[in-house]
């Protein structure tokens, strides 16, 4: 099939590249031995196959791209120690993992955030940023300041009790505390960026990544996947036959 002519939505560059949603590493090691990767889209009856996830070759030209993703490196290091780098610590409710560069953890989240929406699938979904598609945007091009607040935890996800599920939710709004925010799921981790004009309460700075080494993320119980009520909607999709309409 004949390349989707695009601009860069930076510079206007018609020559623009292959981008992933996610980093392409990651993906491959949730793939593991398995041939393809598994996806569903609430609005799309059916499943669908991929080798490495979601990308758009119409978004981002090579300078923008790299630019946009230059934290992924540094994320896939993080997301691939996993609880193997955990410590716990505060009497057992909570872990500890080493956060030594933590702008750049926040720059991923951005990215990830920014890449989703603006993609082809997140325009066809209308996603937006609002106020702060040039907020995060900005801070993508400058390095900073990352003033958006950045929650990242272990998923919880899992399924008949066979432990944790490493996989991915793409960015979708969600309500923290009252306030807005746009959560995905990597792996074995959640992230949060806020985008609300309030923030968090004082008393949950320790747990932020901005400018935390180590990372405290709080422990929880596991949840079966199917009783995530946010997540039914895309379940109900993946269970009709993709010859349906």
């Amino acid at each position: 099939m004949a390349k989707q002519p695009g601009r860069c939505l930076i510079c206007g560059d018609p020559n623009t590249v292959k981008a992933h949603v996610f980093p392409r590493a990651v993906l491959l090691d949730i793939r593991g031995d398995e041939k393809t990767l598994v996806q569903g889209d609430r609005g799309r009856p059916g499943v669908r196959f991929s080798q490495n996830g979601g990308w758009d070759d119409t978004m981002l030209c090579k300078e923008h791209e790299d630019q946009i993703g230059s934290a992924d490196d540094y994320a896939v290091r993080f997301i691939r120690g996993g609880s193997k780098n955990a410590v716990r610590v505060l009497n057992g409710r909570a872990f500890a993992i080493q956060n030594s560069n933590p702008s750049k953890l926040i720059h991923f989240a951005y990215a990830s955030v920014w890449r989703a929406v603006n993609c082809q699938n997140g325009r066809v979904h209308k996603l937006n940023l609002g106020r702060y598609e040039h907020v995060i945007r900005d801070a993508l091009l400058a390095d900073g300041p990352y003033d958006l607040q950045v929650l990242v935890g272990f998923s919880r996800l899992s399924l008949e009790g066979r432990g944790q599920l490493a996989l991915v939710i793409n960015p979708h709004i969600v309500r923290m505390r009252g306030l807005k925010c746009w959560q995905f799921v990597i792996g074995l981790f959640e992230f949060y960026l806020f985008t609300d004009r309030q923030r968090l309460p004082i008393d949950w700075d320790p747990y932020l990544a901005n400018n935390n080494n180590p990372l405290i993320i709080s422990d929880g119980n596991l949840i079966d996947i199917r009783d995530v009520p946010r997540l039914r909607p895309l379940f109900q999709s993946m269970r009709h036959s993709n010859n349906k309409p």
